[in-house]
């Protein structure tokens, strides 16, 4: 859990102000670095305004936005 709570601090700082974390799971996400396909690691928050996922990067922590539906509804699943 450690690295979970030390992911989710550093990511803090790519938050609005007064947006709260609503949850912190750690993640994956396959992406596309010139031409190549590669995973990226990292913690993906679930905020009351969008989804933010945070890795640490060379440059420090780098971090990727997803907006939410309007109507939206967030659950659990254990996997």
């Amino acid at each position: 859990m450690a690295k979970l709570d030390k992911l989710v601090e550093q990511a803090r700082a790519h938050l609005e102000p007064g947006e709260q974390i609503e949850a912190a799971v750690l993640g994956a996400y396959d992406t596309k670095m010139m031409g190549q396909s590669t995973v990226r690691n990292g913690v993906m928050l679930a905020t009351d305004r969008r989804l933010v996922f945070s890795r640490r990067s060379s440059a420090g922590t780098t971090s990727s936005h997803f907006r939410m539906p309007t109507s939206r509804r967030l659950s659990r699943a254990r996997v």
